[in-house]
């Protein structure tokens, strides 16, 4: 006779996503720990209120994603764009409000996506899990602007 409780099928391996956030607002940092918590995986490593504090997290766990709160911190073009290199482009830059003027050096240093804090939660979560599993061609640097109805 057999186990109606066992099963052939070997439980399903979910690979871990590690996502790092550089920013010294805590309710940006619970938010995004909320969103993380969407999906099975991914796991919000550490905040980091300095470049010295973001490799110190990043030497502990393989970076997936990281979202970065602009003007936050004092980072400059090139170590932007070494962390774009290294994360293949999987950069989120959060803003307070998005100008043209910014849009190039953005595009300079390897920011994939430049939102707006502003946007809704649901469309962030899509744009993360978008950058998240794309495959690395078809990221290229954009600013998303959501069109309102």
């Amino acid at each position: 006779m057999q186990n109606r409780y066992h099963s052939d099928l070997s439980p399903q391996v979910i690979e871990e996503k590690h996502i790092f956030i550089m920013s010294s607002c805590t309710y940006t940092a619970m938010g995004i720990d909320e969103l993380c918590a969407s999906y099975a995986g991914w796991r919000l490593c550490g905040v980091a209120r300095s470049i010295a504090e973001l490799k110190k997290y990043m030497n502990k766990h393989p970076a997936n994603m990281l979202i970065i709160e602009a003007g936050y911190a004092s980072i400059d073009i090139c170590t932007l764009r070494r962390l774009s290199e290294k994360l293949e482009g999987r950069i989120i830059l959060l803003m307070d409000e998005n100008t043209i003027s910014l849009q190039e050096v953005y595009r300079i240093a390897g920011i994939n996506i430049a939102v707006t804090k502003s946007l809704p939660l649901s469309v962030l979560l899509s744009l993360m899990h978008w950058m998240m599993y794309a495959p690395q061609e078809t990221l290229r640097p954009q600013l998303f602007h959501p069109r309102l109805h």
